[in-house]
């Protein structure tokens, strides 16, 4: 109050948030998906026994998420013994981010299983209690080291130019070490999360799909759509500590 009047103070209100900027021209890939032939040369990504050149890929026996594995400088392929270690707040958020209709139960079904000393059977895993029935500070929440197949991808380039990096590996169905080309995943930073969104930043936001027992690609469970996002290894490091996620250029579709 100055000489007995009353001051209003006009708050100033805060803008809206700057727009995420459009990825860099060349710099979006699609994977490829279950029974390409180069991924089941490679991978064995095949739900049922496939014969190629005389040689005869198993495969996993049974309907399944399209896991194509990506790969560290720690560990190589290996979504199980790799991931992302997420919290409670990368929880809530996968949930915010799906559509808001009546499939909650059956999208989480999907993404999250349930692992202590077995192999998860889903993309995402809790440990000691199940997704719904959250203990803070006790339940880990934890996410494979993959990508969905078929889906579009942000990956490190420069003007222009999917930038390659060259490293010694193995493919998981090959049996020598080979001077391997890969990409370097760009994710979703943290940060930028509230900015972003399924529809206008699709390279950030997969659709889980999966394939058949027939290889028959699927990009909806039971009638749903549902959205992962592609995690920033920057800010959710692996449990082996890489900060760097690759995918192999092979995997990508020409």
């Amino acid at each position: 109050m100055i000489n007995g009047q009353a001051i209003t103070r006009v708050g100033r209100s805060m803008p809206p948030p700057a727009p995420v900027p459009e990825p860099p021209p060349g710099a979006v890939v699609y994977t490829r998906t279950y029974g390409d032939e180069v991924m089941i040369k490679l991978m064995g990504l095949t739900t049922y026994p496939v014969e190629i050149d005389g040689v005869v890929y198993e495969g996993v026996g049974t309907s399944n998420f399209q896991n194509i594995a990506l790969w560290t400088r720690s560990g190589g392929f290996g979504a199980v013994s790799q991931f992302q270690r997420l919290g409670k707040a990368q929880l809530d958020y996968l949930r915010a981010i799906q559509p808001q209709d009546d499939g909650e139960q059956r999208r989480m079904t999907f993404l999250v299983g349930f692992r202590n000393n077995t192999p998860p059977a889903r993309p995402y895993w809790t440990r000691n209690t199940t997704w719904d029935a959250w203990l803070e500070g006790v339940t880990r929440f934890e996410f494979g080291t993959i990508v969905f197949g078929g889906q579009p991808l942000l990956v490190e380039a420069i003007q222009g130019a999917k930038k390659e990096y060259r490293f010694e590996g193995q493919y998981q169905q090959t049996n020598r070490r080979e001077l391997i080309t890969f990409y370097k995943v760009v994710g979703l930073r943290w940060a930028d999360r509230q900015r972003c969104n399924p529809q206008l930043h699709p390279w950030w936001f997969q659709t889980t799909t999966w394939a058949d027992k027939n290889n028959t690609y699927y990009d909806r469970w039971h009638g749903y759509q549902i959205f992962h996002p592609v995690w920033s290894a920057e800010d959710f490091p692996t449990n082996t500590g890489d900060r760097d996620l690759f995918l192999a250029k092979a995997f990508c579709i020409p």
